[in-house]
């Protein structure tokens, strides 16, 4: 199936992540798993586990909830991932 949605690189995700860090500077910098944001994005992207997530609204749950679920970064997983889905 081709969609017309844009999705976030990995990259992408770690400048939204930098923009968190620089504006609360309690928060705690680094990535603990690159491995967890790119398993979001596949499973946003791609079919996994038997089935893909169609609409925008179903991708944008997974895409926050496996970002938070996760935690791929020392600190800020809320925030970030709150920011990539509102971009999403």
């Amino acid at each position: 199936m081709t969609d017309s949605f844009w999705y976030p690189s990995v990259e992408d995700i770690f400048d939204i992540h930098e923009d968190i860090i620089s504006e609360y500077p309690n928060t705690s910098p680094g990535v603990q798993s690159r491995g967890d944001i790119e398993f979001a994005l596949e499973y946003i992207n791609e079919e996994a586990f038997g089935s893909v997530p169609e609409t925008i609204h179903e991708k944008a749950f997974h895409l926050l909830r496996l970002l938070v679920a996760n935690h791929p970064f020392v600190d800020g997983n809320k925030r970030t991932s709150l920011n990539v889905t509102v971009v999403f």
